[in-house]
């Protein structure tokens, strides 16, 4: 089981160095930016202010006062808030799609399914290999920020570090949950992705739109970008009520549904 994980992290290792390289360009262009738009703050929170809240909060602006002021509340707008998770959910979708459906199109998974494992083990050798491949970019995209604050002497909080090191683990792994579901159910590569795609994308609106109007603010609890809200997490250090419990939970719900579609998937062999 873990010889076949090593191998898929082998064949996956050019698309993380990719993953790692298009992070570090982000986080030091917008690092090297820091000390020019620290210094223009003030000016900047009062154009802000003059949003509405809820469109601001959407948009993972939270607390305009002190939004410039730090790295950390500015990095959460400006990188965390809508590039890392492209970039996380891009990265796991793939992934999860190449696991089963993608080798259902090539024709390739009856070889798989021949090599002398159980389905169950085979499924969990490339869950493991996802798992190492989320963790591996995880801590690359977020710990990068430390040397490059330090080339350009910024000062930083390193718990706030390993805060959002924690939530935003487990928001990559609801994501790659998501589109391991998906991978399962689907034998078209492109209906999985589109499918995975459409939910997380839909989750999105939703977080938008309960930040919109008071009456729809229920909505926020459906949608897992309301847990992860990087303002609270690395721009004040403080973890969303009750968010570890619901990403754990939709981990170990939609990973068991995985394994079971995939445990009784119909695959000539």
């Amino acid at each position: 089981m873990y010889e076949v994980a090593t191998r898929i992290l082998k064949d996956k290792r050019n698309a993380l160095i990719a993953y790692c390289l298009g992070a570090m360009v982000t986080v030091e262009m917008y690092i090297a930016l820091f000390p020019t738009i620290r210094d223009q703050a003030q000016q900047l929170n009062k154009l802000l202010e003059a949003y509405p809240k809820g469109l601001m909060e959407a948009f993972g602006f939270s607390g305009t006062e002190a939004l410039f002021s730090t790295l950390e509340s500015y990095m959460s707008t400006e990188y965390f808030s809508f590039f890392w998770p492209i970039l996380i959910i891009t990265m796991m979708i793939g992934f999860a799609n190449a696991m089963i459906v993608g080798e259902v199109e090539n024709g390739t998974i009856e070889l798989t399914l021949s090599q002398p494992l159980s389905r169950l083990k085979l499924f969990f050798s490339r869950y493991l290999a996802g798992v190492v491949y989320l963790l591996a970019f995880n801590f690359f995209s977020i710990f990068i920020m430390i040397p490059f604050a330090k080339l350009h002497d910024i000062g930083y909080q390193l718990d706030h570090f390993y805060t959002i090191f924690g939530i935003s683990f487990l928001f990559g792994l609801v994501v790659f949950s998501i589109a391991l579901v998906c991978s399962a159910i689907f034998n078209e590569k492109g209906r999985a992705i589109a499918v995975s795609s459409a939910i997380l994308l839909g989750m999105y609106i939703l977080n938008i739109i309960s930040t919109l109007k008071d009456n729809l603010e229920k909505l926020k609890y459906v949608t897992i970008f309301h847990y992860f809200n990087p303002g609270n997490v690395f721009g004040k250090n403080e973890i969303v009520e009750y968010s570890v419990p619901v990403f754990l939970g939709a981990i170990l719900i939609l990973t068991t549904i995985a394994i079971i579609v995939f445990s009784k998937k119909d695959i000539a062999v």
